[in-house]
């Protein structure tokens, strides 16, 4: 396979995903290693019409049956589209998806063995970085331990090589004559893929493996930055508040205590919170119907609970053993050590609320 035309479609395949997903989900979309096995075994066909094809004859027939895999994964997207997602991932928990990865992980195991043979300084040094930013990383080094891994393993490379030191066989660490040799723009060779039953039977279903293992990596996405980018991918106040530039916020309210603290529908609270974390201003804004002046703080605000069954059914369907507790509000509070003003019919309220409540509660009354 051409390396250049990998990346190509990588490239393509990764911003149709974000237009798809809004750029909601900080994900790069690569070609799974699932797929590597499938190659091999396409390669090793030897009936039939395959049985007098050279290697480089039967990729086009592999490449079908990624096409028709590719197919697959839309005829999958509508069943989690019909179905749900919450109703998917009950059949897709992380004791279903880790092992997928893991094995996808270890059939590469020959081949990892194979490449770190040639230099196995190089090999460990890139382990051992991956390893110590993976657990004593900080910020976003800690979220890029691969890349940290390629880069200063790479960086011993070149310092190696300059040095005059080879390979366990001889050959030089870095080659860059075919960097010099080749152009500086040029179009990569693409192949008509070609279609056959037994290639498509080898490569299609690997797309069951390939999208359980993407489900898995957008549930390492979702616990690195805090957000469940699988379930709830408009869940993204946090996210977009650290990458897109916002400068404040603004939520309603139905209750406001004498205090400043504010009820609100639930998740209110988080958004304040990450508000607060990124340095964004939080504001209220409300008619001065919603302040309660009888209410000293938010602790006094009763907070209705919804159904225990909206969590334990979906779409009618039990989703959870009969009688679990479960915790269900419709609203939180936020206090107002978070909220940056109020803003009303009257003008905007700022801290210490006591007092500002106070002056409006006076204007009220007049």
């Amino acid at each position: 396979l051409s390396i250049q035309v990998t990346l190509f479609c990588a490239g393509l395949g990764t911003l149709f995903f974000h237009c798809c997903t809004k750029l909601k989900v900080p994900a790069f979309l690569g070609s799974s290693f699932a797929f590597l096995g499938g190659f091999y075994t396409v390669s090793q066909l030897d009936i039939g019409i395959f049985a007098d094809m050279t290697m480089g004859e039967k990729l086009p027939y592999a490449c079908g049956g990624i096409v028709v895999a590719g197919l697959l994964y839309l005829v999958l997207a509508l069943i989690v589209k019909i179905a749900g997602v919450k109703r998917v991932m009950y059949f897709l928990p992380p004791i279903v998806t880790g092992p997928i990865i893991i094995c996808i992980g270890l059939s590469l195991a020959p081949s990892a063995i194979s490449n770190a043979s040639s230099n196995w300084l190089l090999a460990f040094t890139a382990l051992a970085v991956v390893i110590i930013f993976n657990i004593w990383g900080k910020g976003m080094f800690k979220i890029i331990p691969i890349l940290m891994g390629v880069l200063i393993s790479y960086g011993l490379a070149l310092i190696l090589n300059a040095a005059g030191v080879t390979n366990a066989d001889g050959s030089a660490i870095l080659d860059f004559s075919r960097v010099a040799t080749a152009g500086f723009v040029g179009l990569p060779q693409f192949e008509i893929c070609k279609f056959h039953l037994t290639p498509i039977l080898i490569m299609a279903p690997i797309a069951l493996a390939s999208m359980m293992e993407h489900i898995g990596d957008i549930s390492a996405i979702s616990a690195t930055v805090g957000e469940n980018f699988i379930e709830d991918p408009d869940n993204m106040a946090a996210w977009t508040m650290r990458t897109k530039g916002v400068n404040a916020v603004v939520v309603g309210a139905d209750r406001i205590a004498a205090n400043g603290d504010t009820a609100n529908k639930i998740g209110t609270y988080g958004v304040a919170l990450a508000a607060k974390a990124h340095g964004i201003p939080f504001y209220i804004a409300a008619p001065t119907s919603t302040f309660d002046f009888s209410i000293a703080t938010g602790a006094q605000i009763p907070i209705e609970e919804r159904k225990a069954d909206e969590v334990r059914h979906f779409r009618s369907e039990q989703t959870a053993p009969e009688g679990v507790a479960v915790f269900n509000p419709a609203f939180d509070v936020t206090p107002a050590e978070l909220i940056t003003g109020i803003i009303t019919e009257h003008g905007v309220l700022k801290a210490p609320y006591t007092e500002s409540i106070k002056k409006l509660q006076a204007l009220l009354q007049d």
